[in-house]
């Protein structure tokens, strides 16, 4: 009874009072034993209401609710719960891979990641990169597989069924992309964790099956329907792993993957700096590893893809006897 009144009390002083509101909520927030009551205040069911009304929240500009709710998972995360959050916000786990809820979590993470300043994200523990990591593993599994039966079956991709699949994928990869490089002396083992569930072949996979199969142009409404994105953290996180780092290097030109990645030097609205992101790793691949340089320089031009961006311009571009390309303007 006490502390129901006393919590009514506060409600009151605080209502449509904007300075108490700042002040307690800094001061409550601010210790992290308060924030783990303030987590078992919040029931798994008001996290799970509060979350399937943000995004609806999310285009409204006038409404602060969404504010509200973000700062609430921002806190909980910042004190160490993104996994309890994400293993237990829903109760079906079993019978889909990602759901809405996790999904949104996952956006939230990625969003604390990208805003952070420091060296290194300081609530990012070992155990939050490691289920980050076993999730890629996860989750990549998952997404060949959408790929491969769009490759075999020649359907539309059913977007109701995948969107889920398709946005974790993009996010992981985005957010161990980005920790990777924060760790630049391998202090937190990211490397490690990602070698450990072969990271690079899973990646080497999504990128060869993408590259197997004709994606329609790009469609800023759906990227879904184009798989917006996708090879350029796969070739980011390739380049990544391979830096200064011979096994990898020869790992890469083992598994096939060289080839693939010099498909990717071009112009592809769905994946932007695609080319650029290609070109470091390119250079990852070739320093100091005279096989790979020479592989590469072995490689002959089989084909010419004509690109929509030279034929607006009049131009097309030709294959010579001798290998090499030339554009020439079209008759």
């Amino acid at each position: 009874m006490i502390l129901q009144v006393g919590t009514q009390a506060i409600c009151n002083i605080i209502t449509n009072n904007q300075i108490a509101i700042d002040f307690i909520w800094k001061i409550w927030m601010s210790n992290q034993q308060r924030g783990y009551i303030w987590s078992l205040i919040l029931s798994k069911n008001i996290l799970a209401a509060i979350l399937g009304d943000i995004e609806r929240l999310h285009g409204n500009e006038e409404s602060k609710n969404f504010e509200l709710g973000y700062t609430i998972f921002s806190e909980l995360i910042s004190f160490g719960y993104f996994k309890k959050l994400y293993t237990q916000i829903d109760d079906f786990s079993d019978k889909i891979l990602i759901s809405d809820h996790q999904t949104i979590l996952l956006k939230f993470l990625d969003s604390k990641i990208h805003a952070y300043k420091g060296d290194f994200p300081d609530f990012i523990r070992q155990e939050e990169l490691l289920f980050l990591v076993q999730q890629l593993q996860i989750v990549a599994k998952e997404t060949i597989s959408i790929i491969l039966s769009v490759k075999e079956t020649t359907t539309d991709l059913q977007a109701e069924k995948v969107t889920n699949t398709y946005t974790a994928i993009i996010l992981l990869l985005q957010m161990l992309n980005e920790l990777f490089v924060m760790d630049e002396n391998h202090k937190h083992g990211i490397k490690k964790m990602l070698v450990d569930v072969n990271a690079l072949s899973m990646v080497t996979d999504i990128l060869g099956n993408l590259e197997s199969i004709k994606l329609p142009p790009v469609e800023v409404e759906n990227p879904l329907v184009g798989f917006n994105f996708l090879k350029r953290e796969c070739v980011r996180l390739m380049g990544t792993l391979c830096y200064k780092d011979k096994d990898m290097q020869d790992k890469i030109r083992e598994i096939g993957a060289i080839p693939l990645i010099l498909c990717q030097f071009k112009i592809d609205d769905s994946n932007p700096y695609l080319r650029e992101y290609a070109t470091l790793t390119l250079r990852n691949l070739m320093e100091n590893n005279v096989e790979n340089q020479k592989l590469i320089e072995e490689l002959q031009p089989q084909e010419i893809v004509e690109s929509k961006e030279l034929s607006e311009m009049g131009f097309k571009p030709e294959l010579t006897p001798d290998g090499k390309v030339r554009i020439k303007r079209k008759e």
